[in-house]
């Protein structure tokens, strides 16, 4: 099975397009590396509660809050799912995985969190954050090739 190293999990400062946005005191509420060592799972597409157990394709196995966000690696599973998950990935597809959880909003969007249930696995285009991110990742490139 593969290992993806060092994936963006949850943007920190940037509002997404619901118009929540998370830091590193978002998170203070929990143990964030205690929830990996109990186990934290995803499944293929946005869920709005817990993970089924039934339709997992991969574990977070490593968790890093950093200041621009919370990275992680993650072991894609040797399940239906996991094997799905490792054909799309074979195929290129630009996937991202995202947090859902529980927590809490004040009115400007900043996000408080209390539990984290998993980090399902999304394409890039269905992407809460894709048109604020991924934007000046293209902008990079593009200004990359241009001064090579």
């Amino acid at each position: 099975m593969k290992y993806l190293n060092n994936e963006l999990l949850i943007p920190f400062n940037i509002k997404d397009k619901n118009g929540l946005w998370y830091n590193r005191e978002s998170f203070d509420t929990i143990n964030i590396e205690k929830s990996v060592q109990k186990g934290l799972f995803g499944s293929m597409g946005y869920v709005e509660s817990t993970i089924n157990l039934s339709e997992i394709s991969h574990q977070i196995i490593n968790i890093e809050i950093r200041n621009s966000g919370i990275y992680g690696d993650i072991r894609v599973l040797d399940s239906g799912y996991g094997r799905h998950l490792n054909e799309i990935i074979d195929n290129g597809i630009n996937l991202v995985f995202r947090y859902v959880g529980m927590s809490s909003e004040d009115s400007s969007g900043y996000s408080t969190v209390f539990e984290i249930w998993g980090f399902p696995v999304m394409g890039r285009k269905d992407d809460i954050y894709d048109e604020i991110i991924w934007r000046g990742d293209k902008l990079k490139k593009i200004l990359k090739k241009i001064h090579a």
